[in-house]
């Protein structure tokens, strides 16, 4: 594909191509990014500061058009550019992007690399201040202590710019990681994360006392609420197995009513992650939380709502329509989401039940209560209560 004056493909050009200067959808660059790959663009075509089509994505800002390049076209996600040799996750640190940090980790890019001053990315993190990429980076087991060239690490730079609420978090994590139940706890809960289900039933055999122990760099979650947080788009086993994980948890006894950081329930993360497997294996226990605000104000049924998941809805109301959980002024401010967000399915579902509930009331004003001696009562002479319909001659105990 032709190259522009700079060393530019089309593909470079709408990679780079930013929403605060070209008032244009995202989405729309992606889009027409795909079109180029499917046209045979090379996604890791280099411009003259030797910077990838994926380089320019992250500087954009532009997590679909990573995701498409990441995938739509596998490669070194780790190439580095001329002018400093960055790598497109040095350029996710200093653009304060979690989600595009995710995307690249998860795509195997790897921490440990330096640039000519000898930066790795979570020192890059670090000089920005960028806390959601630094906590994500530390967590993959990017080093703390690795100094560049000038004798600066990660450790030293948060210490030397008195970022007191991130020095307690280092603090804090490596406690944890030198307690033998944490890491345990921590092992659990990334393999009920995973939807590893026989490598974890097999560590609860050897210690059955951390089912409901919760991991606080993980929001406080247990490894339930680390099952049902886990999403199909970021495991490719989906829900079935985060299924399994979370009846071998339930069988050792883990906690059906817990909450993590921000007051989410298992079942507002089923929701969120879409498992309809695992909010249906749920709902048939001992849940007591249907009705549950998180710290956002919703409940599980408002999130359906909010996302159209119209079979989370149903089983959300037949739930509560049995155990007689529903709240009805929930009820009313998540039909009220629904019509706001436009969810139709879930709009739909509400009418059907509605309608359910209104047949039902309906049927039991249409029976009378009638107090009769029974020949059948007991010997003192017992009554027993009969139902009689209003309209026939039939009678139900």
């Amino acid at each position: 594909m032709k190259e522009s004056i700079d060393g530019r493909t089309a593909l470079h050009c709408c990679a780079a191509a930013s929403v605060t200067e070209v008032l244009v959808s995202t989405q729309l660059h992606t889009r027409i990014a795909e079109i180029l790959l499917q046209n045979g663009a090379d996604a890791f075509a280099r411009d003259k500061d030797g910077r990838s089509a994926l380089h320019l994505a992250v500087m954009s800002s532009n997590p679909s058009l990573v995701d498409l390049l990441l995938t739509a076209r596998p490669g070194n996600p780790n190439i580095q550019d001329i002018r400093r040799s960055w790598t497109p996750l040095m350029y996710a640190a200093k653009c304060r992007s979690s989600t595009i940090t995710k995307l690249l980790l998860k795509n195997d890019a790897r921490h440990d690399i330096a640039d000519k001053d000898g930066n790795t990315a979570l020192i890059i993190a670090a000089e920005n201040r960028n806390t959601e990429v630094f906590k994500l980076l530390v967590k993959r087991g990017a080093d703390l202590d690795h100094r560049n060239n000038s004798g600066d690490s990660a450790k030293s730079i948060v210490s030397d710019q008195r970022w007191e609420p991130m020095k307690k978090w280092i603090q804090e994590y490596l406690r944890l990681a030198n307690n033998q139940e944490m890491a345990d706890t921590k092992r659990l809960c990334r393999l009920a994360s995973k939807g590893e289900h026989e490598a974890m039933g097999n560590l609860l055999r050897n210690k059955p006392s951390i089912v409901s122990s919760k991991y606080p760099l993980y929001s406080d979650r247990s490894a339930l609420l680390c099952a049902a947080a886990a999403s199909k788009r970021h495991y490719s086993q989906g829900g079935e197995d985060h299924t399994k994980c979370a009846e071998i948890l339930v069988r050792f006894g883990a906690d059906l009513n817990g909450q993590d950081s921000k007051s989410n329930t298992v079942l507002h993360l089923s929701v969120k992650s879409k498992n309809d497997s695992l909010l249906k294996f749920l709902l048939g226990k001992d849940v007591r939380v249907a009705d549950k605000r998180n710290s956002d104000s919703s409940t599980p049924l408002m999130l359906a709502a909010e996302f159209d998941y119209e079979q989370h809805a149903e089983l959300l109301l037949e739930h509560g329509a049995r155990t007689g959980s529903v709240d009805e002024l929930f009820y009313h401010a998540a039909k009220e989401i629904a019509e706001s967000e436009g969810s139709e399915r879930v709009l739909e579902v509400m009418r059907n039940f509605d309608q359910r509930q209104r047949e039902k009331e309906k049927k039991q004003k249409g029976w009378e209560m009638c107090f009769t001696r029974s020949a059948n009562a007991c010997h003192s002479g017992g009554h027993q209560w009969n139902r009689r319909c209003c309209n026939c001659s039939d009678v139900r105990n």
